[in-house]
């Protein structure tokens, strides 16, 4: 299977630019001084069209409130006991929350959070979600979210994985890649699956 190569960022943006396999994330000051291009093309399931790789792992990372100084931006953290998530390597792992956030309009970021395989470390898989004909299922305010809707879906053009340790901090650098796959919303149930250009298949799913 053939995926769409990343966009190529103009010469001003090149220092901004995220390999899409392994290159350091932007964090901290630096990611505030880079200017990250937001213009969405016509996406399908099928065919994403050109997305800049920049663009996705600025999404993956960046808190929601740095995204843009707007009341409909903003998150939903809830905690379950019905959450399990596919990791690369085929490791299968259970979590214990999930992150929902608002990062624009047609753009839903969703974060299956969970314990790592070593005692007091965490794991994460996280996936960028895109609806340019609908409107993403939360309902914002001063940065807090509720679920406003019980149907959704969205093409996923992203996936990042982090490992943490017992105090909440990186450890080594998050890893992110281009993918094509897909987010449903059933009611208060959340399901991703993606494809990235390694072969590997990821998924995750929990209610809400």
């Amino acid at each position: 299977m053939r995926y769409p190569a990343p966009s190529t960022a103009k010469a001003t943006q090149n220092q901004c630019s995220a390999s899409t396999a392994n290159a350091r994330q932007p964090t901290g000051s630096a990611a505030s001084e880079c200017v990250w291009p937001t213009t969405i093309t016509k996406y399908t399931t099928a065919g994403l069209g050109a997305l800049s790789a920049a663009w996705i792992a600025s999404t993956l990372w960046a808190p929601a409130s740095s995204q843009a100084a707007t009341a409909a931006i903003g998150r939903l953290t809830v905690n379950t006991k019905h959450c399990r998530f596919v990791a690369p390597s085929n490791q299968r792992l259970s979590c214990y929350r999930i992150e929902l956030a608002r990062k624009t309009d047609n753009v839903l970021r969703l974060r299956f959070i969970g314990q790592g395989e070593q005692p007091g470390r965490g794991r994460s898989l996280t996936f960028v979600a895109i609806n340019p004909e609908q409107p993403v299922p939360l309902s914002c305010k001063q940065g807090q979210c509720e679920l406003a809707s019980k149907h959704w879906q969205g093409a996923v053009v992203g996936v990042a994985e982090a490992i943490t340790t017992s105090l909440g901090l990186a450890e080594g650098l998050p890893k992110a890649w281009p993918a094509q796959g897909s987010c449903k919303l059933n009611k208060r149930q959340f399901t991703c699956t993606a494809d990235l250009s390694t072969g590997e298949a990821l998924s995750a799913e929990g209610r809400l």
